[in-house]
């Protein structure tokens, strides 16, 4: 299994940068970052605010969501408890709830892939909150940082009998085949042109 771990300590991230660049001043260096950064008039992006207010508060949506749906739920048992379920009335008062309760709706799973957006790829802008600004521009792998090792892991395999028919499984230990590299890393934000390095581990494994 494949995995990546993103390092932001920046006393490792200086070692590591030590490690690669020969000169302090070169480019996409510990000490070369600090000083672009340091230059920068940052604005904030209007547009990333908002999309951080609303992953802030989107779940609001939700909760709203389920009020209106108990909402309509004890409208249209009153409804049908009287005997007008084909009334005019009815088709008012689904209409009216069921309108907001979409969009509450909708609201909510925007919510939910919002949060697995900033979860699975944060590369939002943390000084400008530009939202998905950040793009990789420089990645070199830190001399002395390799590992390589067996792990052994426990898998399920399946039990076959003569017809090739599975009939149950076992568990099995097999050994695997892991390394593991350091990666200096430099991200830049297309917004404000903020730099950050980070020290990202990817594991290999075969």
């Amino acid at each position: 299994m494949n995995f990546s771990n993103r390092i932001t300590d920046k006393k490792i991230i200086a070692n590591s940068s030590s490690k690669i660049f020969s000169s302090p001043e070169e480019k996409y260096s510990s000490e070369y970052i600090d000083s672009h950064n340091a230059a920068l008039d940052i604005k904030k992006d209007k547009a990333g605010g908002y999309i951080l207010l609303y992953k802030k508060f989107g779940f609001i949506a939700i909760i709203v969501a389920i009020i209106l749906k108990i909402v309509k739920s004890v409208v249209m048992n009153y409804f049908f408890a009287t005997g007008q379920s084909l009334s005019n009335g009815y088709v008012v008062a689904n209409t009216i709830i069921s309108i907001p309760l979409s969009i509450a709706t909708i609201c909510s799973v925007a919510w939910v892939v919002l949060l697995l957006c900033f979860f699975l790829s944060p590369l939002h802008c943390d000084k400008c909150d530009g939202f998905f600004s950040k793009e990789k521009v420089f990645e070199k792998l830190v001399p002395n940082m390799e590992m390589s090792f067996v792990e052994n892991r426990t898998v399920k395999k399946e039990i076959k009998n003569n017809k090739g028919e599975t009939i149950g499984r076992i568990d099995d230990t097999e050994k695997v085949n892991v390394q593991r590299k350091g990666y200096y890393t430099v991200f830049r934000c297309k917004k404000c042109n903020h730099l950050v390095a980070e020290l990202i581990i990817k594991q290999f494994e075969s």
